[in-house]
């Protein structure tokens, strides 16, 4: 009997191990998982936002390019200089300029993109002041637009600085990690256009 007994306690304090040891298992998995999830759901935002950031980024560059066309057309209606062919030569190669998210490892590449933008921009505000139309108010808005539309591109170009240089910290804290979740995400640093202009 008294073996029995003993032989029942036992096999009670064996079966309270074995649970415990299922549990703290369970439990494990549970944060392993958890932390895996939060790492990939916090890379995925990232990426979104950078993507986001990038598009607004765009989207006033294309502005910008449809505000000094706008400009150009009306300064040909009121002269026909022949110094306006030379211009209308230029922002045709200007539209056919682009930007990517992989030109920022090029300074040379985007000094020469923003400078011709620039100086484009420049004389047509010099030809545009040579003109009576520079009084009136449908062509002074205008030239705001292309004016507000350079503000928002450097907005856009620090915000997305912003984000990349969280981006890039975070994939320099969870790189090994992130790369055992998942062997195919892209774990490339982003360039910075601040960088660049530093260069």
């Amino acid at each position: 009997m008294n073996s029995t007994r003993i032989h029942f306690i036992f096999l009670a304090f064996s079966a309270a191990a074995l649970l415990s040891c299922g549990r703290s298992a369970t439990s494990t998995e549970k944060t392993s998982f958890s932390t895996a999830d939060s790492l990939t759901d916090r890379y995925l935002s990232l990426q979104d936002t950078l993507v986001h950031v990038w598009n607004k980024l765009i989207h006033d560059e294309n502005e910008r390019i449809r505000a000094m066309e706008k400009v150009l057309t009306e300064l040909n209606r009121q002269s026909g200089e022949a110094s306006l062919s030379s211009l209308e030569t230029r922002f045709g190669q200007i539209k056919e300029l682009r930007i990517t998210p992989k030109t920022l490892s090029n300074p040379i590449v985007l000094e020469e993109y923003d400078f011709a933008h620039e100086s484009l921009i420049s004389e047509l505000m010099t030809a545009s002041s040579n003109l009576s139309i520079i009084n009136q108010p449908s062509f002074q808005q205008l030239l705001d637009n292309i004016r507000i539309t350079e503000g928002q591109i450097n907005l856009n170009r620090s915000d997305y600085d912003s984000i990349a240089q969280a981006f890039n910290t975070f994939l320099k804290k969870h790189k090994s990690t992130l790369k055992q979740i998942d062997q195919t995400c892209n774990l490339e640093q982003r360039y910075l256009f601040n960088s660049v202009k530093k260069k």
